[in-house]
């Protein structure tokens, strides 16, 4: 352990490579052994104004004192240097590469070199820097040496044992695995070390639980879920990780029940279908948030055809449809149009499109501007329901190098819409791009 002081200055007179007998320290100094001790590894800069040498080397106090030496650089190419007559001063230093530094909030940053060890659940972490106590805020980061099975410990620089909390709450099994990098910031008021990062988000890691009345999210090492089964789902189970976002995927049909501590978009109960993702929050107290849901997210190729159809699931109460470099072999304009159990509907649509007042009116669906042929259009279309079966879209479009025009309009069904399809105002074929539907209740 490098053991540091001020004003650590001495000279001498030694000659050759071997290790350095100290002559003294000069009036307004103080010596290597009075500064740290006999015995202690310090770095050192050696220097006679012209030759120079930066190493680590070991203190003993004797008659003289010396100085061992562990060349890092020098003058000589990073060897020894081979001192001849003269005084030399012998000066104790802070190396760079030691160097404690703060992030952009203000808190320590840990030493850049250390060792990190201990168990699955007792951590150990030794900075190549001794450390003479934890202060507030300071900081450490290191890889965990194996996956947890129930809380976790952090033994910093043999400074004692602390708790490592994850937004208040103590490190659930499975949430840390082998090699995940912890950034963990000391709290003196607590004691404990908190986790800055969510080693459970990564999105490779998944968990598979079977549905039930009660799915417990926070005794779950991952936050990427998928839910198996059918059995109806009332609660999340007790909070764990307040403040954690959940990633659920399911993967068939089953039915949420809104209540006072599980809190569903619009207050209601949601039927889910297969692959339907949904984001849930732990609020704390046991109570927990849907966020968001994603019914469904399909894409086509749009290489060749006239038509493109998606099933748009029960329940849907927004979707947007996303053209990627899509085009036609004339000069047809684009066309959404939607349907429900009778069918695509083809009339009854108020839309318009273009830039302006310098519009085009469509009847037959919702109309996006097209071009010339072989013209890329790259879009974003939003379809929001405004009850009822009634539809309202509107959208921006990018279309070639040199046009942007937008895209506007409504359509009442007369059943819960079904269907979605991309088409054409007319008969050409598309020839390029794909189309994507991502679907939301």
């Amino acid at each position: 352990m490098i053991s540091y002081a001020d004003r650590v200055l001495e000279t001498t007179n030694t000659v050759g490579t071997g290790p350095i007998s100290l002559a003294g320290a000069p009036t307004g100094f103080q010596t290597f052994v009075s500064g740290v001790g006999s015995g202690k590894q310090v770095s050192y800069h050696i220097d006679n104004g012209t030759d120079w040498e930066t190493g680590v080397g070991t203190i003993m106090a004797g008659t003289p004192d010396t100085l061992t030496r562990d060349p890092r650089s020098s003058s000589n190419g990073g060897a020894a240097v081979n001192w001849g007559g003269g005084t030399k001063n012998v000066r104790l230093i802070y190396p760079s590469g030691l160097a404690v530094s703060k992030d952009e909030n203000g808190n320590f940053l840990s030493c850049s070199e250390g060792t990190a060890g201990g168990t699955a659940n007792a951590h150990t972490f030794t900075p190549a820097q001794e450390t003479k106590a934890l202060s507030d805020n300071m900081r450490v980061r290191y890889r965990a040496p194996a996956a947890n099975t129930s809380a976790v410990t952090l033994n910093y620089d043999s400074k004692g044992v602390k708790t490592i909390k994850f937004n208040g709450q103590d490190i659930v099994s499975g949430m840390i695995q082998t090699g995940d990098m912890l950034d963990l910031i000391y709290k003196s008021s607590s004691n404990i070390f908190e986790l800055q990062n969510d080693p459970s988000s990564k999105t490779s890691a998944q968990n598979t639980l079977a549905s039930a009345a009660t799915v417990s999210l926070a005794a779950q090492g991952s936050s990427n879920i998928i839910i198996s089964g059918t059995t109806g789902i009332t609660s999340f189970g007790t909070s764990g990780r307040t403040g954690t976002i959940y990633r659920l995927r399911f993967t068939g049909a089953l039915t949420l029940t809104n209540s006072a501590s599980l809190s569903l978009p619009g207050g209601r109960d949601y039927t889910t279908v297969a692959n339907d993702v949904l984001e849930v929050e732990d609020l704390g107290s046991n109570n927990w948030l849907v966020r968001s849901w994603t019914v469904l997210q399909e894409t086509q190729a749009t290489t060749s055809g006239t038509n493109f159809d998606f099933a748009i699931p029960a329940g849907t109460k927004a979707f947007d449809v996303i053209q990627n470099n899509t085009s036609l072999s004339g000069t047809d304009d684009f066309l959404h149009q939607i349907g429900d159990s009778g069918g695509i509907s083809a009339t009854g649509y108020s839309s318009l499109t273009g830039a302006d007042t310098n519009v085009v009116a469509g009847t037959t669906g919702f109309i996006t501007s097209g071009n010339a042929a072989a013209t890329a259009m790259t879009s974003v279309a939003t379809f929001r329901n405004a009850g009822g079966n009634n539809w309202i879209a509107a959208g921006v479009n990018k279309i070639g190098s040199a046009r942007i025009n937008m895209m506007a309009g409504s359509k009442t069904l007369s059943n819960p819409i079904t269907t979605y399809r991309l088409t054409r105002t007319g008969s050409n074929t598309f020839d390029a791009g794909s189309v994507t539907v991502i679907c939301y209740r």
